[in-house]
């Protein structure tokens, strides 16, 4: 069983995000959401009508913990008509990845990185295809971003696949970083119900 679901709801963000946030709140908000507005998700992750409903506002992906899935879903029904909210597709989170590059030019910073990448590890991730490469040229000029040859150079690229909660919580932790690109979060997701 997969520890995360999936929901598509339609209606206004702002009125998905209010529902949502209140029902954790009635429950005594320990359940934990994620928007797909908060995350950059890849658009081969859903079907191209889905993903026009999604980028034109009128639906909004919620990623939820399996144990409130389903309550969740049977609240935001049975409130229908008073909120103007439906859910519009329910999947069950199969898997869920991203690629990262990393290129560094100060041996502090690169280890910093690494420590990083080595922590994910703990948080239920794996990382796939990793590809280091540092070098270390003595006799080069500095280290300004435009040196023809810099001192120092750490380059790293993978894919970090696992758990959507261990994936979700990599994305955050690299995304923003300095010196490192994070692709799109990418989500394979079966239908539970319509």
């Amino acid at each position: 069983m997969s520890d995360w679901h999936e929901l598509v709801i339609g209606g206004s963000e702002e009125a998905c995000r209010a529902f949502v946030l209140g029902f954790f709140a009635g429950r005594g908000g320990t359940d934990e959401a994620v928007f797909g507005s908060d995350v950059e998700l890849h658009e081969e992750s859903h079907a191209a009508r889905l993903w026009e409903l999604l980028r034109a506002g009128s639906h909004a992906a919620v990623f939820v913990p399996a144990t409130v899935a389903e309550p969740l879903a049977l609240a935001i029904d049975r409130h229908a008509d008073a909120t103007a909210l439906r859910v519009y597709d329910h999947r069950t989170i199969e898997a869920a990845w991203f690629e990262f590059r990393i290129e560094v030019f100060a041996r502090d910073v690169a280890q910093e990185l690494r420590a990083t990448l080595q922590s994910l590890r703990s948080r239920g991730v794996t990382i796939e295809d990793l590809a280091e490469n540092e070098e270390s040229h003595p006799e080069a000029g500095g280290v300004e971003l435009y040196a023809p040859l810099h001192r120092y150079k750490y380059r790293a690229r993978g894919r970090i696949s696992g758990s959507i909660s261990g994936v979700l919580h990599a994305w955050r932790a690299l995304r923003g970083r300095d010196f490192v690109e994070v692709e799109p979060l990418c989500v394979r997701a079966k239908p539970l119900r319509v």
